[in-house]
């Protein structure tokens, strides 16, 4: 480290080892803890800064975790949904099906209780000359209370049909 002299020039800052002084480490009482900071060390000014920057980061953070989880629920409520109307589209499009909305219906509202996580479910089956669709809606399990999340998905397939 240079400093200047009286006479303006820089000159080199030695040791006091350097000038045959004997030089010891600073004493520290039970009860001193050395501060790891650079600079001196301001007492009492940043004191609970640490507590304040947890409350304030903590809610934040349980907020993101919390709308990823809905995410990750609402996505496998659609894919559960999905599922069901597929299965119904392939039960009501065989040829010779006596009732296809009926059994479409009756497919969905089944693959549904066995899948789990659409909550209120509604099927609908829509019928042409030459298509099937079904629509399935319902909710999704709601991580955080009061959001409703919906859900609705179609399904659509040609129907089978006999050429002589």
């Amino acid at each position: 480290m240079a400093r200047r002299g009286a006479a303006g020039r820089p000159h080199t800052v030695r040791p006091a080892a350097a000038h045959g002084r004997r030089v010891s480490a600073p004493r520290v009482r039970p009860g001193d803890r050395p501060s790891v900071r650079s600079g001196p060390r301001r007492k009492g000014r940043d004191r609970g800064d640490a507590a304040l920057q947890l409350v304030l980061v903590i809610p934040l953070f349980v907020t993101v975790l919390l709308a990823i989880a809905q995410v990750v629920f609402w996505w496998f409520g659609v894919e559960t949904a999905r599922t069901a109307g597929r299965q119904a589209v392939q039960d009501a499009r065989l040829y010779g099906t006596a009732d296809p909305a009926g059994t479409a219906t009756a497919r969905a509202r089944a693959a549904l209780g066995q899948l789990g996580h659409v909550h209120r479910p509604a099927v609908t089956a829509t019928l042409s000359a030459d298509l099937v669709t079904i629509t399935v809606r319902g909710r999704a399990d709601a991580v955080l209370p009061g959001l409703p999340v919906s859900i609705t998905v179609h399904a659509s397939a040609v129907r089978e049909r006999l050429h002589p």
